[in-house]
């Protein structure tokens, strides 16, 4: 597991996001346990992530990430290390891109932009891709990455049930995008499943569910997208 060595910045969001450096000399976006909504925001985002780039999609990759109890102040402010305290154990890492930001404001996303996103919201429940915060980058070379995943409310056992519909707020409502895709949709679902093993089992154990939870969670979503739905195998 990759261990914290120093924060390099710090940016904006409630979960307290910041760029890292890790003992190895990796470059990471860190969210920590002890802010937002803990341990459940940070295993929702770590599955949605993976999968996602392991798709081939423009969405940050996901890894666990270790801070060290008692971690020494050198950064930020006494709340920041307040947070900090509170988040000795396993973390969340996500992929930094160099020189990434948010569009510039009225920017017209390109419509498999927008498409990629409503899939991803509708499978996924994300309750945070909102007009005013539509969690987009934009990097040098022009490619845009969805970002923001720890809101996504799959995992909540009622909440899983739900249609295949975008959540109240989200910035797409009343745009005319087509249907989405149904097999691209199964397929992401399905591509958790070779990450469910890999979940810290402190974030499990936080939370008081296992990997047989979640594998129930997402077969929920299947079932949502197909209907009878095609369990999981775990296997």
């Amino acid at each position: 597991m990759l261990e914290l060595k120093r924060f390099v910045q710090r940016f904006n969001g409630s979960s307290v996001p910041s760029e890292i450096e890790t003992t190895d000399g990796t470059q990471l976006v860190l969210k920590m346990r002890g802010a937002g909504n803990g341990p459940q925001s940070l295993l929702a985002e770590f599955l949605v992530n993976r999968a996602c780039h392991a798709m081939g999609w423009q969405v940050p990759d996901a890894v666990p990430v270790n801070i060290a109890k008692n971690f020494p102040w050198t950064f930020g402010t006494d709340e920041f290390d307040d947070i900090l305290q509170r988040s000795s154990g396993v973390n969340l890492g996500l992929q930094f891109i160099p020189g990434a930001t948010p569009p510039a404001r009225g920017t017209v996303l390109p419509i498999e932009v927008l498409e990629r996103m409503q899939l991803i919201d509708a499978v996924f429940l994300n309750y945070d891709r909102l007009a005013q915060s539509e969690n987009v980058l934009i990097d040098p070379a022009g490619n845009y990455w969805l970002i923001d995943h720890g809101s996504c409310q799959f995992l909540d056992e009622a909440f899983s049930r739900k249609p295949l519909m975008l959540p109240p707020r989200h910035c797409l409502h009343g745009q005319q995008l087509g249907p989405i895709d149904l097999t691209s949709a199964e397929a992401v679902v399905r591509q958790c499943a070779d990450f469910i093993e890999e979940i810290p089992v402190e974030w499990l154990r936080d939370l008081k569910i296992d990997h047989a939870f979640v594998t129930a969670r997402l077969n929920d979503r299947l079932s949502v997208i197909q209907g009878n739905g095609f369990p999981l195998s775990r296997e």
